[in-house]
């Protein structure tokens, strides 16, 4: 005859564990996308298979700083001025049906597709694709990963 090795007080611990995954493994899924796309800002490019480097500013590509007004660009990280864009960058949704990472700037999306915008309300322009948030396949397998330890865990609750 078999024994019973856990009993019923294992397969509660395993419910309650697995329930409690319910709830936080979104939350911790939504902020490592969060710091993976934060990550962007400090790799200077998008990561996917590989880092894929963001097209430099005008004045650095010349190698020189084309205005007065440039200089405060001089060895500027790309994309960083106030650190404002980087801090926008949060979740807005994690629950079991879906997590969203955004950014509420109006100039993100122009800066993450490379889309056309006008500066000063004014000037057209076409942004070069500098993309910061999106699909990637090495934070789909690091959350792969994740998600793998956190459901291992909880079965050995």
């Amino acid at each position: 005859m078999a024994r019973n090795r856990g009993g019923t007080d294992s397969i509660k611990r395993k419910i309650a564990a697995f329930n409690d995954l319910k709830s936080s493994l979104p939350v911790l899924l939504g902020n490592e996308a969060v710091n993976f796309f934060k990550n962007s800002f400090r790799k200077q490019g998008w990561e996917d298979e590989g880092v894929q480097r963001w097209k430099p500013r005008k004045n650095e590509i010349s190698g020189g700083i084309a205005k007065a007004s440039k200089k405060s660009s001089a060895g500027r990280a790309t994309l960083v001025k106030t650190g404002d864009l980087k801090k926008s960058i949060i979740v807005e949704v994690a629950n079991w049906g879906k997590i969203r990472i955004t950014s509420d700037l109006p100039y993100a999306a122009i800066h993450n597709e490379g889309l056309k915008g006008k500066a000063w309300g004014k000037h057209s322009f076409t942004m070069p694709k500098r993309k910061f948030m999106g699909r990637s396949r090495k934070l789909h397998n690091n959350l792969r990963t994740r998600i793998e330890a956190k459901i291992n865990s909880a079965m050995k609750a």
